[in-house]
């Protein structure tokens, strides 16, 4: 199976899903797989389907996180969508905290913010263990993308550490304007 490339991504806030928490989108280049936007047409008229997902490593590559989606109704399919960590690693972030992404097909040059009302479905990407280790992987990824703009080891670690809070304050910031009110 040759997994999916992303074509665009970007944030979804809906008043009516996940509490007005930004959700992450993704839209994916599914030509070489039309059953893929069929599966995601059929979700509109049916209940809700059955997925597993499972995060992995892109076997023979070091930059590449797979997520793996298998269909067990309305219709049986497996697919992965392939991340690459250096361009995606606040989106990928993103999916593991918020538990959840939208997914969309298109082509190439769609945008997310373009692709508002067409189909698409909320995948729930809850808990698979995965989490524990794409912290130490996001973590590890950023120290060294620090030290190679020059930064030594210690101020790589902090600014790493700071780059992780305020991904992770952007998800949070709508959750917590929400209870404070």
């Amino acid at each position: 199976m040759t997994p999916l490339d992303i074509i665009a991504d970007g944030l979804i806030i809906n008043s009516s899903v996940g509490e007005l928490r930004p959700i992450p989108a993704v839209i994916i280049d599914s030509q070489t797989r039309p059953e893929i936007s069929e599966f995601i047409d059929a979700h509109i008229n049916q209940p809700p389907g059955d997925i597993t997902v499972q995060w992995g490593e892109q076997a023979f590559s070091k930059n590449n996180l797979i997520l793996l989606i298998i269909a067990s109704r309305p219709v049986k399919l497996e697919f992965g969508i392939r991340f690459n960590i250096s361009a995606n690693y606040a989106l990928i972030n993103g999916i593991i905290r918020s538990n959840a992404m939208y997914l969309q097909t298109g082509l190439k040059g769609d945008k997310v913010s373009n692709r508002i009302g067409t189909s698409q479905i909320l995948l729930e990407v809850g808990d698979t263990g995965f989490e524990i280790k794409w912290n130490s992987i996001l973590l590890n990824f950023l120290i060294k993308n620090f030290k190679g703009k020059g930064f030594k080891k210690e101020q790589a670690k902090i600014a790493a550490h700071k780059e992780i809070s305020t991904l992770n304050d952007l998800l949070d910031i709508r959750q917590n304007n929400i209870k404070n009110q």
